[in-house]
């Protein structure tokens, strides 16, 4: 479907260059085109690309951490550049023709990669829990259901795991593994600003390109009691406190306030990010986009506190 709305665009124009013209030299060149009526339905047609886009995502064709509203502008103003080729430089004759060639470029930003079956139980078992416990809450998961999603015999589960709250209790552990693995890599560079901005970074795309797991661990794990004595636990801990190391390294070098108190910092930081996320997934009416905003707000204020500022005046 959107290889073929993308031809339609492309070959419609084709057809009809007078109209091409008409649009791409006096309406798009004119300031009131975008403040009328034919605007409008303009954008309700490009939006077709968008609700493709998005049905995309559901089905788990197209990936769903990708900002499809991004997507969608490029695939427009890629459309709109055929056009002025067409018309205006004649790199080619018709915009239609060069359709392989766009999918080519588009189907790798956007495709879901392939699934591999985990040979290891384990984590199969987690992964299909993770999915039941945010749809149904953990008390209306049944071990049975996380069972057959994970593929494995119901008394499999308990070689694994003692019983259903421990499951539970065991999937953030992987999680912020890898986190810490991410982590690591990147900390060869020099400055601790970099290293915040890093670590900013890691956290919103852990939480938000994984809803399942951002919905259990702020509703069902991060406020048991019982997750604090947990081996999940001590892992999360060691992520957290990563950040603690990064201002003290600022703070030693100059670049942060040596009045930054690390743990209030901490707080702050994972407070707020829990509070913005809980409000996202009890409203459930904010797209990504917005998100993605409140996001770079946040982190502009929170870089804002700890960062040292040069008097006016000084060198």
């Amino acid at each position: 479907r959107l290889s073929k709305i993308i031809w339609y665009f492309l070959n419609y124009h084709d057809r009809h260059p007078r109209y091409a013209k008409i649009m791409m030299f006096e309406c798009h060149s004119k300031k009131a085109f975008y403040e009328s009526p034919a605007f409008q339905l303009h954008q309700r047609v490009f939006g077709k690309v968008y609700e493709i886009l998005m049905q995309g995502v559901e089905k788990d064709v197209f990936r769903s951490d990708v900002d499809m509203n991004l997507v969608m502008e490029i695939i427009t103003g890629m459309i709109g550049a055929e056009i002025l080729s067409t018309l205006n430089t004649r790199e080619v004759t018709e915009g239609s023709g060069d359709l392989d060639d766009i999918m080519a470029l588009i189907l790798p930003m956007i495709l879901a990669k392939e699934k591999k079956v985990d040979s290891n139980k384990a984590n199969r078992i987690l992964d299909a829990a993770e999915k039941v416990f945010s749809r149904n809450g953990f008390s209306g998961a049944k071990i049975s259901e996380i069972a057959k999603l994970a593929g494995v015999a119901e008394g499999t589960i308990y070689e694994y795991f003692k019983h259903k709250e421990d499951l539970l209790l065991s999937i953030p552990a992987n999680r912020f593994e890898t986190s810490l693995d991410i982590l690591s890599g990147p900390f060869q560079v020099d400055k601790p600003l970099q290293k915040l901005q890093w670590f900013f970074k890691n956290h919103f795309h852990l939480f938000l390109t994984e809803p399942d797991f951002l919905k259990i661990f702020l509703l069902h794990i991060r406020l048991n009691r019982r997750f604090y004595g947990t081996r999940s636990y001590e892992i999360y801990w060691k992520y957290v406190r990563v950040l603690d190391d990064i201002l003290e390294e600022g703070k030693a070098d100059g670049s942060f306030r040596s009045v930054v108190n690390a743990r209030i910092f901490r707080s702050m930081f994972f407070g707020a990010f829990n509070y913005m996320a809980i409000r996202w997934l009890v409203l459930g009416n904010s797209q990504m986009y917005d998100k993605m905003m409140e996001v770079h707000n946040l982190v502009d204020l929170l870089t804002s506190a700890v960062i040292c500022v040069k008097e006016s005046g000084s060198p």
